[in-house]
């Protein structure tokens, strides 16, 4: 869980960071709550099998949205591919209102 909390982060801007930190957070606790609620409804009419079934929905997501999340670009620069961690860096920006002026991302190469 760490990793998807560092994950997430580094694609929000800083000003915002500690906003959506609570956010995951209370959907996290959500979650636990949802899957206490859920095994006191079905286990005592049916298997431990539909309540495994049932809490496995949410991985599945997951893993179905894994091939449209983008690399991290602290990955990317760390592995020597400058180019994608610039183009992931430019998607972030414009994603953030960041694209001219000021507020663009500094010239240069990523390192």
């Amino acid at each position: 869980v760490p990793v998807a909390f560092s994950v997430f982060m580094e694609f929000l801007p800083s000003g915002n960071r500690g906003v959506w930190l609570t956010v995951i957070e209370t959907f996290w606790t959500l979650g636990s709550v949802l899957a206490a609620g859920l095994a006191w409804a079905i286990l005592p009419h049916y298997t431990w099998r539909l309540l495994l079934q049932l809490s496995t929905i949410p991985l599945a997501v997951l893993l179905l949205m894994i091939p449209f999340m983008s690399e991290s670009p602290y990955h990317s620069a760390a592995v020597g591919d400058l180019a994608a961690a610039k183009a992931t860096l430019t998607r972030m920006a414009r994603a953030n209102g960041r694209t001219g002026g000021t507020k663009a991302l500094p010239k240069g190469t990523p390192v």
